[in-house]
């Protein structure tokens, strides 16, 4: 194993990875013929992660729990595991349920969303100068990459990072459901500071995109549109003229144009 290792990678490699179980004497024997047969340091970072527990319970073939990536892909997506496992920390245990692969699912999906939004305004909206209020909410996007970069760097800990996204979108989501009058610029700066911490924008694999189902978009008007207030060109009718006069309903395109979403 280890000639493949020095052919293909070097006699020092970065990263090593393998369960915790293997720490001892696995790898400590890898490291002790290495470095012995090169005279030189073997890995820089050894990441060992915690076991995988199901239900709570220890993953193993004699107690029937035992299953492969590719059985839960089929039935959750890739990117669904790949969200599960992002949000706990490499070294703790993992816990498979399904309720806990529903919840990653759900967390991709919000942040799927959040960025769709983004692109649907930047295609959009209008053009023209950052105000002085929207100039200061694009500087303050900055933390938070620099929290993600300073969490990712405490022994990967993508855990906190997941949460960091997270605090970023829900303050680009309360930002974005305003009236539709900020400048595409805005729109730009805020998916360019998501898209530099997550990885996690990309849309659906194929396999993944290929098992959700296609409905007809809603035509539902959107929360964010209020429909125009009614002119008034005399005096307001009294409750008797407006109890004997059939009431009416108004309804507009929004000024960015229509988005459809996949149900």
């Amino acid at each position: 194993m280890l000639g493949h290792v020095h052919r293909y990678l070097g006699k020092t490699i970065d990263i090593h990875c393998g369960g915790s179980d293997l720490a001892f004497p696995h790898h400590e024997n890898e490291i002790a013929q290495s470095e012995a047969a090169n005279g030189c340091k073997f890995v820089n970072y050894w990441l060992h992660n915690g076991f995988i527990n199901i239900d709570n319970k220890k993953m193993s073939k004699s107690l029937g729990n035992f299953f492969t990536v590719r059985e839960a892909a089929a039935a959750y997506g890739y990117d669904c595991i790949r969200m599960f496992m992002l949000m706990s920390h490499y070294r703790s245990p993992l816990n498979y349920s399904g309720e806990i692969l529903m919840q990653a699912k759900a967390a991709l999906e919000r942040l799927r969303t959040a960025k769709n939004n983004l692109e649907f305004f930047i295609s959009n909206g209008r053009d023209g100068d950052l105000s002085e209020a929207d100039a200061a909410f694009v500087a303050g996007l900055d933390q938070y990459r620099e929290k993600f970069d300073a969490v990712m760097d405490d022994d990967f800990n993508t855990a906190d990072a997941i949460s960091v996204i997270f605090e970023m979108v829900r303050e680009i989501n309360a930002a974005v459901s305003l009236p539709p009058t900020r400048a595409r610029r805005w729109r730009r700066h805020a998916s360019s500071a998501c898209s530099s911490c997550a990885t996690c924008w990309a849309s659906p694999s194929a396999a993944t995109a290929a098992r959700i189902p296609r409905r007809r978009p809603s035509r539902r008007r959107s929360p964010h549109v209020r429909p125009p207030a009614r002119p008034r060109t005399g005096p307001r009718p009294t409750a008797s003229a407006t109890s004997s006069r059939p009431t009416a309903s108004y309804s507009r395109t929004p000024p960015q144009g229509v988005k459809w979403k996949r149900a």
